[in-house]
């Protein structure tokens, strides 16, 4: 019997084999969660930013399989009563045809999720473009804050909102702080080094793609009991994280 080179293979995984697996991951990272909720939580962003690109990814990994094929000699490969005759079939799945409805349910539900996903970014990205900007001392406490948190990326833009009741950061591509305009009163003079601190470390950490990342993940398995505090859970942590380096 000789055995040839491994050959890689492409498959892919039945609707249940995926859910299945994703399963096992979210249960594993919620009891690795609760095992962390009194450490630094550091652990909980990185936790949830590596299932959240393990769950991504989980097809792709559950379709690719390695396996060594075997050549068998001649002489017991023969036809007849007694002879062995290796039969290995290999089931190609047509995505096209004969789709089960469940797998047309979660397609509906994905599709429409992400699209409300990308539809409330958007929307949000014309409401930020059109609040006033901060004035020029503002923007140069906040060179001086994003330089001691460490931040290195493009300097965020600082806009005001007579709408908003508590600062947000938010743009992936072109970062924006957003801040109550109640935060302009003389008397919040001292306190807004902090906050711009606490936003800024945001942006240093790569909060923003990661959060968009953990909405992706939800959307997908919106029907997961499992997956949908996932962003949430993600959420909190990066804003024990940000407010850690804000007191310090």
């Amino acid at each position: 019997m000789i055995a040839s080179g491994a050959e890689l293979h492409f498959q892919w995984p039945g609707s249940l084999e995926l859910l299945f697996r994703a399963t096992l991951i979210l249960a594993a990272a919620w009891a690795v969660h609760f095992a962390l909720g009194g450490v630094n939580p550091r652990w909980r962003v990185t936790l949830w930013r590596a299932v959240s690109a393990a769950l991504l990814v989980l097809p792709l990994t559950s379709a690719i399989a390695v396996t060594f094929p075997v050549e068998l000699p001649g002489a017991i490969v023969q036809m007849g009563e007694y002879g062995f005759v290796p039969a290995v079939q290999q089931e190609t799945r047509d995505f096209w045809n004969g789709i089960p409805w469940l797998e047309l349910l979660w397609l509906g539900g994905a599709s429409l999720f992400l699209l409300l996903l990308v539809r409330a970014h958007f929307k949000l990205a014309r409401q930020v473009k059109s609040l006033s900007q901060a004035d020029e001392a503002a923007r140069e406490l906040l060179t001086q804050v994003a330089q001691g948190v460490g931040y290195s990326g493009p300097l965020p833009d600082l806009r005001f909102s007579q709408s908003v009741e508590v600062p947000f950061a938010c743009g992936m591509l072109k970062p924006v702080v957003v801040l109550p305009e109640s935060m302009l009163a003389p008397g919040f003079k001292s306190e807004l080094p902090a906050v711009l601190a606490h936003e800024v470390s945001h942006m240093r950490m790569a909060d923003l793609a990661w959060s968009f990342i953990a909405q992706v993940v939800r959307c997908l398995l919106w029907f997961h009991p499992f997956a949908r505090p996932v962003p949430d859970a993600h959420r909190a942590a990066c804003e024990d994280v940000c407010n850690t380096a804000a007191a310090g």
